[in-house]
C-alpha cells in the first residue's frame, strides 16, 4: 500500500508540473502556423500525460483531432486540469465550460470496442455524452460531415474545408475527399446545423455512409430511430431502438438502453420503458442523459440512490430466488469485487446528487481502486 501511495504521489508531482508548463502562447490571428505550434504543445502534454500518468497508449491520430477541435474554437487544455470533471477523463479542448474529453475506463479490457472514447462533459455537471468510440471514428466523421457540406457549396473549394486542412496528413488511410459520394448510399446531404456542444445531425444518406463506414454514433443511431417515427412508422423505430442497444455497439454506456425505455414510453409501451431503464440503471450512472431521478421514477423503483443499487444487484436477484426456492446459498465476492462495487457506488451517488461533486470523491475512489488492485487508476485519478 505505501508503495502504491508514492506512486500516486510522483504522478499528483508530475500532473502538476504539466498543468504549470501549459502556457500556450497565443497565435497570430489567423495564422496555420500559430494554430500548429498550440496544437503541437498540447499533443506533447497530453500524450505524456496519457503514457505516464493514465497508462494508456495515446491515439494515432490525437493530434490531428486536437488540431480541428481547434479550429473549430476551442481552446487547448492542460490535461491535468480536470476541475469539475468526472475523474476518469483526460481534457483536450474546451469552449467556455464544455471540454472534450478522452474516458480512461478502469478496465478497458472489458471495453474494446471504444477503450479511449471520446466523450464531451460540461464542467460541474454529473454526466457526459458520448461523442465517438475513438479518435479515428470521430475524425472520419467529421472529414466525411465536412466533405458533404462543402461539395453542396457554390465553390465547393479547398477553403470549405478548414478540418481536412488541420488534419492534414493524419487523414490518409481514413478518408478522402469523395469518399461520401463514392460510397453511393443516397442524398449525402449534411443535414441540421450543429448547436452549441452538440454535433451536426446528418442527412439520411450520409448517416447511412457513417454507420458502415466511419463507425457508431449515439446520435446517428438515435436520428435514425426519430426519422422512422417521424414517418409514423412506430415498428422500425422501436427496432431501430433495440439495434441501438444491442450487440455490444456501446459497451459499458447507460444511454442506449435509457433512449429505448423513452422511446417505448412515449408510444406508450410502458412495461418495456420500465425495464429498459431498469437495464440502463445497471450501467454506470453517469452515462445517463436524464437525471438519476427520472430515469428511477421510469423503472418504477425508489428515488434512493443506495435502493436501487441494492434493489438492482445479485444479491436482491438471489435473495427473491431464496424466497422461491428456499435456497439461499450465494458465493462470496472477492475482496477487488468489492471494492469495484465501492468505486461504482461513489461516482453513482455524485450522479444521484448524494454526494456533492466528483472532485470531493478522488481520494475515496483513488483508495477503492487501490483495493482493487488497480494501482494505475488510483495513480491517474489522484493526479489533478
Amino acid at each position: 500500500m505505501r508503495t502504491c501511495l508514492r506512486g500516486v504521489g510522483r504522478a499528483h508531482s508530475r500532473a502538476q508540473r504539466l498543468h504549470r508548463g501549459h502556457t500556450l502562447s497565443a497565435p497570430l490571428t489567423g495564422t496555420g502556423a500559430g494554430n500548429r505550434y498550440v496544437a503541437s504543445k498540447a499533443m506533447t502534454e497530453t500524450s505524456v500525460f496519457l503514457e505516464e500518468i493514465a497508462v494508456s497508449q495515446t491515439p494515432k491520430r490525437l493530434q490531428g483531432l486536437m488540431r480541428v477541435l481547434e479550429v473549430q474554437g476551442g481552446v487547448s487544455l492542460s490535461p491535468a486540469d480536470r476541475r469539475g470533471l468526472h475523474p476518469l477523463l483526460v481534457p483536450l479542448s474546451a469552449q467556455g465550460e464544455d471540454v472534450t474529453c478522452l474516458l480512461r475506463w478502469p478496465e478497458p479490457s472489458q471495453n474494446k470496442n471504444m477503450p479511449l472514447p471520446v466523450v464531451r462533459m460540461t464542467r460541474g455537471s454529473v454526466g457526459m455524452t458520448l461523442v465517438a468510440r475513438s479518435v479515428d471514428e470521430y475524425l472520419h466523421r467529421l472529414l466525411a460531415e465536412e466533405d458533404v457540406t462543402a461539395s453542396a457549396s457554390e465553390s465547393g473549394a479547398a477553403a470549405d474545408r478548414p478540418l481536412a486542412a488541420a488534419v492534414g496528413t493524419d487523414a490518409d488511410g481514413l478518408y478522402r475527399t469523395g469518399d461520401v459520394a463514392a460510397a453511393g448510399l443516397g442524398g449525402g446531404r449534411a443535414g441540421g446545423a450543429a448547436t452549441a456542444g452538440q454535433q451536426q445531425q446528418p442527412g439520411p444518406g450520409l448517416a447511412m455512409y457513417l454507420i458502415r463506414k466511419a463507425g457508431m454514433f449515439p446520435d446517428v443511431c438515435e436520428g435514425l430511430a426519430f426519422g422512422h417515427l417521424g414517418r409514423k412508422d412506430q415498428t422500425s423505430a422501436m427496432v431501430a431502438s433495440e439495434w441501438y442497444m444491442r450487440n455490444n455497439h456501446f459497451p459499458g454506456w447507460a444511454r442506449p438502453y435509457e433512449f429505448a425505455s423513452e422511446l417505448f414510453g412515449t408510444l406508450g409501451r410502458h412495461e418495456e420503458a420500465r425495464d429498459f431503464a431498469r437495464m440502463s440503471l445497471r450501467l454506470p450512472w453517469w452515462t445517463l442523459r436524464a437525471p438519476f431521478a427520472t430515469v428511477a421514477t421510469t423503472a418504477a423503483l425508489p428515488v434512493d440512490a443506495e435502493r436501487v443499487m441494492y434493489l438492482l444487484s445479485e444479491e436482491a436477484a438471489a435473495a427473491a430466488s431464496a424466497t422461491v426456492n428456499r435456497f439461499n446459498y450465494k458465493e462470496p465476492k472477492s475482496a477487488k469485487q468489492l471494492a469495484l462495487e465501492r468505486a461504482t457506488a461513489l461516482m453513482n451517488r455524485v450522479v444521484a446528487g448524494d454526494l456533492e461533486s466528483y472532485d470531493a470523491i478522488r481520494e475515496p475512489l483513488a483508495e477503492a481502486y487501490l483495493e482493487a488492485g488497480l494501482n494505475d487508476v488510483a495513480n491517474f485519478i489522484q493526479a489533478a
